[in-house]
């Protein structure tokens, strides 16, 4: 025998149905979004709590970083590195409009200059955080960040750095040997 539909069952129904609905159309709609929108938001990798690294930014990431909650930015990247780039000037004047903090720490391609660790100590200890740090892959500022922490009297181990440097995707191969020596510096009060 049949089974007779009581309007319970079929409000159910229709509600399982129309539901399905809704949530098949937001998936598409979220899929279709990311796929094509013109801008997808950039990879921010923590270091340590409250100091992130990334790629190259453009104006618009940061406007989108203050929604994530970002409050100073560094450029370690040097103008004119490549034709695409956006100038430091422009990514500081949308810091600024969006209320974020910026500072230009540029490091050209090579042996990271002492000058740009210090100064970008000086940053991380003068600056609100979260603080985002960026060049063009994130590599830079991500060694950088570890000269400057085994510099640091308070600072990590060198395992430690590492492994932090590593985790975000990025090697410090070429560095070990200077870390190693400023963590050796600070144990002996030299730094």
């Amino acid at each position: 025998m049949p089974r007779k539909w009581t309007p319970i069952l079929a409000f159910l129904l229709a509600f399982l149905v129309g539901m399905g609905c809704v949530l098949g159309y937001v998936w598409w709609n979220k899929a279709w979004w990311e796929k094509h929108q013109s801008h997808p938001a950039i990879a921010y990798q923590e270091l340590v709590r409250g100091v992130w690294v990334t790629s190259q930014v453009s104006p618009d990431d940061i406007r989108a970083g203050k929604l994530r909650g970002v409050r100073t930015v560094v450029d370690l990247r040097p103008d004119g590195e490549a034709a695409d780039q956006p100038p430091s000037t422009e990514v500081a004047e949308a810091a600024k409009a969006a209320g974020i903090g910026f500072d230009y720490v540029p490091i050209p391609h090579g042996a990271i200059p002492e000058e740009a660790v210090t100064r970008l100590q000086a940053v991380l200890g003068e600056r609100p955080y979260p603080v985002l740090l960026y060049c063009r892959s994130g590599s830079r500022a991500a060694r950088t960040w570890a000269l400057g922490e085994a510099t640091q009297a308070n600072g990590l181990p060198a395992s430690t750095i590492r492994d932090t440097v590593t985790r975000v995707g990025f090697s410090t191969k070429d560095i070990d040997t200077d870390i190693d020596a400023r963590i050796a510096a600070r144990k002996q009060g030299t730094n």
